[in-house]
């Protein structure tokens, strides 16, 4: 799926979701965790997620596997209720946004609507980062207005699969592609796996 089809499944998905419903959209290379995250917010097996992410939440950093499969093909949209708040989680296929070419008006959501919030997830264990800053941040802004970067949360995943020392390295160096972002009021943390977790990061974007 190319970027000018994903925003589209995005704005198709748009449609139809109430007005007071908080929109969070999860994206993230493919094997991040996106649909892992969502399942454990809403504590429930809506989205099918990567066998390896799955199972190294599970059982820890010896079932990491070099490869992970991708398994979301197309945009889901998940309805959850929490407390007196409506939300609608937005998963989304994998992205290596190199590949595409950004166009700036597809970005756009029908109405002049904006989402709520971004997060996005990748892998404190993969060995590189395959997107830049300059390409992600064009989605950011057709979905979250000029101002992205205070409706964004940047949370690395998958510390099961790697020893901490070297997960804090990776963290760290991580830190540095998204440093300006940070800067300019986006939120870097962590996803351990766990619904309470979960819960504390999606309540960083909308409290």
């Amino acid at each position: 799926m190319n970027l000018l089809n994903l925003i589209k499944d995005i704005v198709d998905n748009w449609r139809g979701i109430p007005d007071e419903s908080i929109v969070i959209v999860l994206l993230g290379p493919t094997g991040s965790g996106r649909s892992t995250f969502i399942n454990a917010a809403t504590g429930k097996e809506h989205c099918e997620a990567s066998g390896n992410m799955a199972r190294a939440t599970r059982l820890g950093a010896d079932s990491a596997l070099p490869s992970l499969e991708p398994i979301t093909k197309a945009i889901q949209r998940i309805h959850h209720r929490s407390g007196d708040r409506k939300f609608v989680f937005i998963d989304t296929p994998g992205l290596d946004l190199e590949e595409f070419i950004p166009a700036k008006a597809a970005l756009k959501m029908p109405n002049g609507k904006l989402v709520d919030g971004i997060i996005y997830l990748h892998r404190v264990n993969a060995p590189r980062v395959t997107t830049s800053p300059q390409t992600y941040e064009k989605v950011f802004q057709g979905l979250l207005g000029n101002e992205w970067e205070k409706k964004t949360l940047f949370a690395t995943t998958m510390w099961n699969g790697v020893d901490n020392a070297k997960g804090e390295d990776r963290q760290q160096k991580l830190e540095t592609y998204w440093q300006q972002a940070r800067q300019r009021g986006a939120k870097v943390d962590r996803f351990s796996g766990d619904q309470d977790n979960a819960w504390r990061l999606i309540n960083q974007l909308t409290s």
